[in-house]
């Protein structure tokens, strides 16, 4: 099945319905969700990352959002949202569970005929000790104290992680999927609130 995607122009007009691969060919501006999970713990505030299986097309076996995806024609972005935390981490959420954090365009440079140009709509999902299962586009998850990821965003370097059974992990610039400043910016700021 051919996966269909809505694009829009730079005013955010609606120009249609075109396949994925067509809007990633030609650079067409699309709707996905991105989910910042984060779990407060006796350390302070943990920020889960997702290892993308090896499988993907896109960005394989980089750390990235916690769940993230493409927003389906005429799906609201809420919905999509638990949709995509649900097939990717096995995480049933209640609405209350988000938090809508705002609207980020992000533009990823041209490679090998990919050219990613997103309308970013981010959330920050809350959650107590979350039971992962996670879905086939998942090999791990990570977390990291939100404390280091807002150091490492200034200084760069190794940013320590630990995987869900607590083994030490390391997360760089090398493996992590590259975000613009100013969604980092905008992600900093609300993942502290």
């Amino acid at each position: 099945m051919v996966e269909m995607l809505e694009v829009y122009d730079e005013a955010g007009q609606s120009l249609g319905v075109v396949s994925r691969g067509r809007a990633h060919r030609e650079g067409l501006w699309h709707r996905v969700v991105h989910g910042w999970l984060v779990e407060d713990g006796p350390e302070g505030r943990r920020v889960y990352f997702q290892r993308r299986a090896l499988t993907k097309k896109d960005f394989p076996g980089l750390y990235d959002i916690a769940a993230a995806g493409h927003i389906d024609p005429g799906e609201d972005r809420d919905e999509a949202m638990i949709r995509e935390t649900g097939e990717e981490l096995g995480l049933i959420l209640a609405p209350e569970a988000l938090a809508y954090l705002g609207q980020v365009r992000e533009s990823f440079p041209p490679a090998g005929g990919f050219r990613d140009r997103e309308i970013c709509e981010v959330y920050r999902i809350s959650a107590g000790a979350p039971a992962f299962r996670l879905g086939e586009e998942v090999d791990d998850m990570v977390y990291v104290n939100l404390i280091d990821f807002e150091r490492w965003l200034v200084q760069g370097g190794a940013l320590p992680a630990r995987d869900l059974e607590g083994r030490p992990r390391t997360l760089s610039r090398a493996n992590l999927l590259p975000h613009s400043e100013a969604y980092q910016r905008l992600l900093v700021q609300a993942l502290k609130a």
